[in-house]
């Protein structure tokens, strides 16, 4: 896919532009921390972005085409993303019991319960 190119012009030409902009907003996410906890984030969120940005690039080599990227990437994805989803059930969860229904919920189940 990026046959006009080489690597390295990718690299410099975009994957520049793109760790930029993700440093970015990867300071302005790390606003609130105190500075050598807020340098340690840069530092791993730009080696994170670093090793996606040449991740894309290989996708990109291997690629004829936009759709053939897209189905070389979707099985790593589908395993890397089960992690996340993983640990946001957690989070769902916690989110649930403060949720107003979940409360009904519950409030409904013991009404039933006592007047059984």
């Amino acid at each position: 896919m990026i046959d006009d190119i080489t690597p390295w012009q990718y690299l410099i030409g975009i994957g520049l532009y793109v760790w930029m902009v993700c440093m970015l907003g990867a300071l302005v996410m790390s606003i609130g921390l105190p500075m050598a906890n807020r340098m340690f984030f840069l530092l791993i969120m730009g080696i994170g972005f670093i090793i996606s940005v040449i991740v894309g690039a290989c996708i990109g080599i291997f690629s004829k085409n936009q759709m053939m990227s897209t189905s070389l990437v979707m099985p790593f994805m589908m395993i890397f993303s089960f992690a996340l989803c993983s640990s946001l059930a957690v989070v769902i969860s916690r989110i649930k019991e403060k949720a107003e229904n979940q409360k009904m919920d519950r409030a409904l189940e013991r009404y039933i319960n006592d007047n059984r």
